[in-house]
């Protein structure tokens, strides 16, 4: 299916970038969008975080359908509110909170929360942009 192709070179270069450079123990936001019945994707590079580097990501591989049904359907709801975040709001610092996030990864023109709604947060920082992807760290004592 042509629309779950989202992953571009730019997206590997980060990928490469995220195993080299962020501890094994990094959390990631990633933009997420709603796919198969209540499930949700991922809608960039950001998506195969898990699968590549190992690094936890806010939205697991599509196997979380998988799981209990009271474990999907809590991941679910943390996933729904997420995937309607477009700055850092108050939600978006409660889903830093509840999920112990340590950085972001998006890419420009794709998903709810883009690059330029982060430029004046606070305890937020970029570590990468290249190819209109990028990766910010998330300062928790903001």
């Amino acid at each position: 299916n042509p629309v779950t192709i989202f992953t571009t070179p730019e997206d590997v270069s980060a990928l490469r970038w995220i195993e080299q450079n962020t501890p094994a123990t990094a959390r990631f936001y990633i933009n997420a969008t709603p796919w198969q019945g209540v499930l949700y994707r991922g809608v960039d590079g950001g998506y195969w975080i898990t699968p590549v580097t190992g690094r936890y990501t806010l939205l697991p591989p599509a196997a979380y359908g998988w799981g209990a049904g009271a474990d999907v359907q809590r991941l679910t709801e943390t996933i729904r509110r997420a995937s309607q975040v477009k700055d850092c709001s108050e939600e978006f610092w409660a889903l830093v909170a509840e999920n112990h996030l340590t950085h972001i990864y998006l890419r420009e023109l794709t998903g709810s929360l883009q690059p330029a709604a982060l430029n004046a947060c606070e305890g937020i920082e970029p570590v990468y942009g290249q190819g209109g992807v990028w990766v910010f760290e998330i300062n928790t004592s903001k």
